[in-house]
């Protein structure tokens, strides 16, 4: 049998690979990464991207073919995992899971416009961006609508909608009534997690990952606000719902924890673009939604500190471009022509 090591494992993935003799089902293959779930629907994900290190992952040098074409059950034993022909072990390997960020030293100024200045960053050194500002379409395409193209703005427009929405909640005790109110995201796009459900993911985790710190958004009932992911995440896949549901409760895939510890570390302005650019990195297009809302969480904290009757005092930019457009609603026409618009999330 061929044995191959782990690199890292999430600290979920080896509680839940720790139950004796437990049997795995393959439940997806995609790109880089063999999805498995257990008879209690948990899931754990092997890869071979470093971008992909979550809690639930399990991280190899290279996926073995035979694993990803395999439908055959596997069972985890004794700090291995197999099936027919492929072995993985973690007995040595080493456990990852999110750093708590140093905030007791010092307070480090300016976090939420820090962050916001390494987002937009991302798309300042990319070169000239995919798509346009919303107020400058292309003459290209035939723009009749009912069309392709057009469904896949109206869609992105309302991902765009559900970000302003959440930005500007002005107290901690408007994030759920606001959360309800953009509903209509979770399950929003295509591919393994739907655009909708990583921003929705980010601006929970941002906002759950400081409620510890100095900069907490106070007021905000989490009990509640988990409640309310439960119920609402039925409306997603399997794969997305486990994620959306481990964001909500302070889980996320390491480029973005990385990001967003090193902004509370007090991180050079250089390093915080670097590690933006890792989060945009993340999937096929994932990670831009998942930047638009971190920018989305640092802006409404800008808002709640604001005080009452709050003026716009934050601005976000995340030009998604034209794969995450595409991934947000649907394929371009066969022609790959479309009257294209930008989607920049912003507040204001």
């Amino acid at each position: 049998m061929n044995s191959l090591p782990a690199l890292h494992i999430g600290s979920r993935a080896l509680a839940l690979l720790g139950t004796a003799d437990a049997r795995w089902d393959v439940l997806a293959t995609v790109g880089h990464a063999v999805y498995i779930v257990n008879r209690d629907g948990e899931i754990v994900w092997i890869t071979d991207r470093a971008e992909a290190l979550h809690a639930r992952g399990v991280l190899l040098a290279a996926l073995p073919t035979r694993l990803t074409n395999s439908r055959l059950p596997l069972r985890a034993s004794a700090g291995r995992l197999h099936c027919a022909g492929v072995k993985l072990t973690w007995r040595q390997v080493d456990l990852w899971e999110p750093r708590a960020a140093v905030t007791s030293d010092s307070r480090v100024e300016g976090f939420p416009d820090r962050v916001c200045d390494a987002i937009r960053s991302v798309g300042s050194m990319e070169g000239p961006p995919a798509g346009v500002r919303r107020d400058e379409a292309l003459p290209e395409g035939d723009g009749s609508p009912g069309g392709e193209a057009s469904v896949a703005d109206a869609l992105t427009e309302k991902l765009m909608r559900g970000v302003r929405t959440l930005s500007v909640a002005p107290a901690g005790s408007e994030v759920l009534p606001r959360l309800r109110a953009v509903a209509y995201v979770v399950g929003l796009g295509q591919g393994l997690t739907p655009a909708g459900d990583d921003m929705l993911g980010a601006f929970l985790y941002t906002l759950q990952m400081l409620s510890g710190t100095c900069y907490a958004m106070p007021g905000i009932d989490w009990a509640d606000v988990r409640a309310w992911v439960h119920r609402v995440a039925r409306r997603t896949s399997v794969i997305s719902r486990c994620m959306l549901l481990d964001h909500a409760y302070g889980s996320t895939c390491a480029p973005l924890a990385e990001f967003l510890r090193a902004a509370l570390e007090g991180g050079e302005d250089a390093q915080l673009s670097r590690l933006a650019r890792g989060v945009a990195g993340v999937g096929a297009s994932s990670g831009r939604s998942l930047l638009a809302g971190v920018g989305a969480a640092c802006s409404a904290m800008l808002t709640c500190r604001a005080g009452p009757n709050p003026v716009p005092v934050g601005r976000v930019d995340v030009v998604l471009g034209e794969d995450q457009r595409r991934e947000v609603a649907c394929p371009l026409t066969s022609s790959g022509r479309s009257n294209r618009q930008t989607a920049n999330s912003c507040v204001g």
